[in-house]
């Protein structure tokens, strides 16, 4: 797809659920579901920032990934938040 997509038509979604399809599927579910807390981290802060219910991207991690997509996702909460407090020294 990387290879063949016409990129001004290309759907941002397909694009998206592409690379997410290879990560798991080439470097292993443990990348894959690092790859998905990172997203879902990011989503909840940008959400919750901008005032938004957050509840939707919690149930579709929970649907999709179970307790695993919710650790994953809490680790990298964390991980976002320390360094943000390291960036501000």
């Amino acid at each position: 797809m990387v290879t063949d997509a016409d990129w001004e038509t290309e759907n941002e979604e397909n694009v998206a659920t592409y690379f997410l399809a290879k990560t798991f599927k080439e470097y292993g579910y443990k990348t894959g579901l690092d790859l998905i807390g990172y997203v879902a981290a990011f989503q909840l802060r940008e959400v919750r920032k901008r005032g938004g219910d957050i509840g939707k991207i919690i149930d579709v991690l929970t649907q999709e990934f179970g307790a695993d997509g919710l650790e994953a996702t809490s680790a990298k909460l964390e991980e976002i938040t320390k360094k943000e407090r390291r960036n501000k020294k």
